[in-house]
């Protein structure tokens, strides 16, 4: 029990340079102790951080400065911002700093992926998304007049929010000015990014902590070997060779987490010395340092990465397991896979609603997400996840021939070479963003390009459609297909007849 308060508490310590340990056992005990923490009332740890390693030193560093910025009278919210290169580590200390800190505020959230989300999701639905992470529902009124009315929702509670890979101006507009201009002025802003302009363009940034890959060689040490065998140190045998693709990760925390996961369970010293000469050969190149990951997945096993690299990420648990069984036969264990190939991560969110019970969502690093996305555009041809990507797809009639994946919104226009495609036969995932205002839903329902070209497709494949918010009555005929296993129509028009 803690000293301070009456509530319960747990307190594990794993140390790391003596023990070891079955990697799927630690993370079920792990995960056993969040869920029993997310049954309470508070907010929980929204994520677990596996192998913490050389972490606590560096954000001590950066959480200290916030307080000590804290107790300082201040007119409004104080904006931090954490710089690094992709892979260094960005992400994980600003979750370590929120897990640690947002019992201060009276709301809080983490607004994770920011550069993808205003992508995929768009302004105001990412809007939505943290201010319902702060106040878990949104009401009617605030629903229908949401540019006018969103600020004052939210106006004078003291919050955390992190915004994680900010990477525009576009987002600081959209996202970071409002929110300065409307929190309570004990307010915490976060911000990662890649930029250091982004970061200065900012409301009078207190800080900017740069973060750049392990200085001090044993942290780069005991991560490697904790993902390369699960104890602190290596064999006799690949102690040299160990030493040498250490080097080669020049520090960076995720390469070193990558191809530790890569040489798990391979105790062949020559297989170790190919993939190290792989690394020496494109140490200057992280998607090609990280590409050896994929090495040794089956053929089914690399197609769901690929698939979740361009569609799934953001999804919940459950969902991509639905979709990978429908188009593999396999799901959860295809998830297992990648999982502990560091290639995906599958974090504990706190939804939103009325029970607010966790969920758990498909995550992806962004450099393991564009290197996925890279070799479908270069090599297979065969997913679109933006509307560029699409439009060049379908204007070539062999790769439309053998299209696997496709997200585009409904105003999409098709080019020319498209209009006359009357089957799609090999795609299995279609998602669907809808882009009208849903109060027109009635005069815009005949009207969408989108729709007009899918009456006449046939796609006899299809095992995953996403049309939010669709705004006509029948879906048509040639998306519905028998082989359908995931149906997400959420807020449409569609009755069932």
């Amino acid at each position: 029990m803690s000293k301070s308060t009456s509530k319960s508490c747990f307190k594990i310590e794993v140390n790391s340079e003596n023990s070891e340990f079955n990697k799927t056992e630690f993370k079920t005990m792990v995960n056993k102790v969040v869920e029993t923490f997310s049954k309470g009332d508070e907010k929980t740890n929204q994520e677990v951080i596996e192998f913490p390693v050389g972490l606590e030193q560096r954000v001590d560093v950066i959480k200290s400065r916030i307080l000590v910025d804290m107790q300082e009278r201040d007119t409004s919210p104080q904006c931090f911002g954490i710089w690094g290169m992709g892979g260094a580590g960005k992400t994980t200390i600003a979750r370590s700093i929120y897990n640690g800190m947002h019992m201060h505020f009276d709301k809080s959230h983490f607004c994770s992926n920011t550069r993808a989300d205003f992508v995929k999701k768009g302004v105001v639905d990412m809007q939505k998304d943290i201010v319902r992470g702060m106040l878990g529902k949104l009401n009617k009124e605030t629903e229908m007049d949401w540019e006018k009315k969103w600020k004052a929702a939210i106006k004078g509670i003291n919050a955390l929010i992190v915004l994680d890979d900010v990477d525009s101006k576009q987002h600081l507009e959209a996202l970071h000015h409002p929110l300065c201009s409307s929190l309570g002025p004990k307010s915490v802003l976060i911000m990662t990014s890649r930029d250091r302009g982004v970061l200065l363009e900012c409301t009078q940034p207190k800080d900017i902590f740069r973060i750049q890959g392990f200085d001090n060689r044993k942290h780069s040490e005991r991560l490697f070997y904790w993902h390369a065998f699960l104890k602190a140190e290596p064999p006799a045998h690949l102690l040299q060779v160990s030493s040498r693709i250490i080097d080669a990760c020049q520090g960076l925390p995720l390469s070193l987490k990558v191809m530790g996961a890569h040489l798990y369970g391979h105790n062949d010293e020559s297989y170790w010395n190919e993939s190290l000469l792989w690394l020496q050969q494109n140490e200057t190149d992280i998607f090609k340092q990280l590409r050896i990951s994929l090495n040794g997945l089956e053929p089914k096993q690399m197609e769901a990465f690929l698939d979740i690299c361009c569609f799934l990420i953001g999804e919940e648990e459950g969902t991509a397991c639905s979709v990978l069984q429908g188009c593999y036969g396999l799901g959860r264990t295809y998830l297992e896979v990648l999982t502990n190939r560091c290639l995906i991560s599958i974090a504990e969110h706190e939804s939103v609603g009325r029970f607010r019970q966790p969920t758990r969502i498909i995550e992806v690093h962004d450099h393991i997400r564009d290197m996925g996305r890279c070799i479908v555009q270069e090599e297979k041809r065969d997913r679109a996840w933006d509307e560029v990507t699409a439009e060049n797809i379908l204007k070539d009639e062999k790769a439309r021939s053998t299209l696997r994946g496709l997200s585009i919104s409904s105003d999409f226009s098709f080019p020319k070479e498209a209009t006359k495609c009357g089957s799609l036969p090999h795609l299995k995932i279609l998602v669907v963003k809808q882009v009208y205002d849903l109060q027109w839903k009635g005069i815009w329902a005949a009207m969408f390009p989108t729709k007009n070209f899918l009456e006449k497709v046939r796609c006899e494949e299809l095992r995953w459609l996403k049309w939010r918010d669709a705004p006509f009555q029948d879906v048509p005929v040639g998306i519905c297909p028998k082989s359908l296993r995931v149906l997400d129509l959420v807020g449409s028009e569609i009755r069932c007849r």
